[in-house]
């Protein structure tokens, strides 16, 4: 999600029957889960195969349609398990993205395995301290513990299509968000242990200073950006920036983070596309 710092009106109707339609969720969307209950690697109380319940993070939109809602039932599944062991070796939870339900009430299985694509940010994830195969969550520790809220990410592995009709229909009355934040995976350098990023502003002027303000939802101590001169893009300013990780991660919890980065009076969150 992208926002800036103007507040927006959302006005509410219905849509017609001739408005009705089926709109198609493409093969490959994202979607993000959040677990509703904690599960750890205690094999007394989990075992692999064990269900596990979730909720839609964010709405998933598509053509301007609500196909997916906020909110919306999710299962999870614990595909491998593994107790404490000697030696100081900690315990292993492994989950999986099943299923999910749309706006239609149709049950969307989704994805598992290895993301491929996320192979060039192997080097990221290492220096967060953990290297996780999208959209699988893999945590160690003493007792892996994943946490009610933990976010994390799933696929949808085939295009789906999805009734939206006789739904209510949501306009959304707002300026065009003026600052985005991209993260330049393939631009990290492990050594330097500063994450890249790319800010672009729509505005008389670019970016002459930013910060990440809050983590998480919750505020931080301001973290600076380091900022190259704005160049131009088309009618909006960019320029290059980087973020030192280690204060920005102490901030992180397990699975998918986000941060807010503030420049003057824009704001954009970022969504890392790393899970702890």
């Amino acid at each position: 999600m992208r926002f800036g710092s103007t507040a927006f009106l959302i006005l509410t109707c219905s849509l017609s029957t001739a408005n009705a339609a089926t709109v198609t969720i493409p093969s490959g969307t994202k979607l993000y889960g959040e677990l509703d209950e904690q599960v750890t690697s205690d094999v007394s109380k989990f075992k692999a195969g064990d269900l596990l319940k979730a909720h839609v993070w964010r709405n998933i939109v598509i053509d301007g349609q609500t196909v997916i809602e906020a909110g919306a039932p999710m299962i999870v599944q614990i595909a491998d398990i593994r107790k404490r062991r000697i030696a100081g070796r900690g315990g292993d939870v492994k989950l999986k993205a099943v299923s999910v339900r749309s706006v239609d009430n149709t049950e969307i299985f989704l994805d598992g395995g290895y993301d491929k694509e996320a192979g060039h940010r192997t080097a990221l994830a290492a220096s967060l301290s953990a290297l996780v195969l999208w959209p699988l969550i893999f945590i160690r520790g003493k007792e892996a513990v994943l946490d009610v809220g933990t976010v994390f990410d799933a696929s949808i592995p085939a295009d789906w299509h999805v009734a939206v009709g006789d739904r209510p229909h949501t306009l959304r009355l707002t300026s065009a968000s003026r600052l985005t934040v991209d993260v330049l995976y393939d631009d990290f350098d492990e050594k330097t242990k500063e994450l890249p990023l790319r800010l672009t502003l729509c505005a008389d002027a670019g970016p002459q200073s930013a910060q990440v303000v809050s983590v998480n939802d919750k505020d931080v101590p301001a973290l600076p950006i380091a900022l190259t001169p704005a160049e131009p893009a088309g009618e909006c300013k960019t320029a290059r920036g980087t973020v030192q990780l280690k204060p920005l991660s102490e901030h992180f919890a397990k699975g998918i983070n986000r941060f807010v980065v503030e420049a003057g009076s824009d704001k954009a969150e970022v969504i890392l596309d790393v899970e702890m």
